[in-house]
């Protein structure tokens, strides 16, 4: 009996059942890993289960013989590619269980989301997978399947830093000034600024995923996982959005999406990041990463006590149809990394 009639993809809305798989299949791969995050039920809220009603996400569960073995959660994004306005399918948390590894396992996933995707408009996937010099298996799940091809970018390199580690500015503050309340007027002046950072970038030539007004909204301001910290002060707005999941024991990690500020050499970038700072180590987040150039200023990370990642995350993307153009190596933007 060929295996593939053995395999059957459905959505999957149960997030404790997402979590409990994907928590399983990362924590078998990376043991040793001491910042691997723990994925939370509100992050599958977040990002797939509970977003826009006009913001196509999926959560796809793979089964054999009944069993569920792999889970694939993506998300449609707008996408401009060569000067050319199309649609993708941002993909993370892809993951088959160790014992389940087969090639018709990861086929079954991908096809069933590339069915999904065509159904959304959408005729590529993006994501971020392991390096090159990494013998984890997520690299392998996309570059090996038949009927893809696929053109990795050299952009988008992951910094980190320590937030307990992190350098005590003069003025900087402490832990309980960080959690300060977001209104709507300070949200609405968030996502003025970052919608004005996006459209700059993607009047430069570099293929990016879009992001609208509503997602944007969401992926800012999403309790309890996602409140921005944001600062207006003298006709200036200041804002750092970020997320923390746990890791094992009582440290956390996080993962920064935007450090932006109206006037980006002045003070008030600094301020707004050590407040982020200030949440982050009152819960013990021992790691913090966000994406470099072209999503923010290398010098700009380097100024705020970043270190780039090595190796770090490979942007990829991904398409199923010849009569579409792939980028150029090393023009692909994310905004966010998941």
């Amino acid at each position: 009996m060929r295996i593939a009639s053995e395999i059957r993809v459905e959505a999957l809305d149960d997030r404790e059942q997402i979590c409990q798989l994907v928590n399983s299949v990362w924590g078998a791969q990376y043991q040793h890993a001491p910042v691997l995050p723990r994925w939370t039920p509100e992050y599958f809220d977040w990002q797939f289960l509970c977003v826009p009603d006009a913001w196509p996400a999926i959560c796809l569960g793979i089964y054999r013989h009944d069993v569920l073995v792999g889970v694939f959660c993506g998300d449609c994004w707008p996408l401009r590619i060569n000067g050319h306005d199309t649609r993708a399918t941002l993909l993370s948390c892809v993951s088959v269980s160790p014992e389940a590894r087969h090639p018709a396992v990861a086929q079954a996933g991908l096809n069933g989301l590339r069915d999904w995707s065509e159904g959304n408009g959408a005729r590529y996937f993006m994501g971020y997978v392991n390096p090159a010099s990494s013998d984890a298996a997520g690299r392998r799940y996309w570059t090996t399947r038949r009927g893809y091809r696929h053109s990795f970018s050299t952009l988008s390199r992951q910094w980190q830093i320590n937030p307990l580690n992190a350098s005590e500015r003069v003025g900087a503050p402490t832990a309980s000034a960080g959690n300060s309340g977001l209104d709507d007027r300070s949200l609405d002046a968030a996502v003025t600024l970052l919608r004005s950072r996006m459209e700059t970038l993607a009047d430069s030539g570099i293929a990016m995923l879009g992001c609208p007004e509503a997602r944007l909204r969401h992926q800012l301001d999403f309790a309890p996982i996602a409140r921005p910290i944001v600062i207006e002060e003298a006709g200036e707005t200041g804002v750092c959005s970020f997320y923390m999941l746990p890791t094992q024991g009582e440290a956390h990690v996080g993962f920064i999406d935007y450090i932006a500020a109206s006037d980006p050499d002045g003070p008030l970038v600094e301020h707004v990041f050590d407040r982020a700072i200030a949440v982050m180590k009152a819960a013990r987040c021992d790691r913090a990463f966000v994406l470099g150039y072209p999503n923010h200023d290398d010098a700009l990370l380097e100024r705020l006590g970043f270190h780039p990642c090595f190796p770090s995350y490979s942007p990829l993307i991904v398409s199923w149809d010849n009569s579409r153009p792939l980028p150029q190596e090393g023009a692909f933007c994310s905004p966010i990394y998941r």
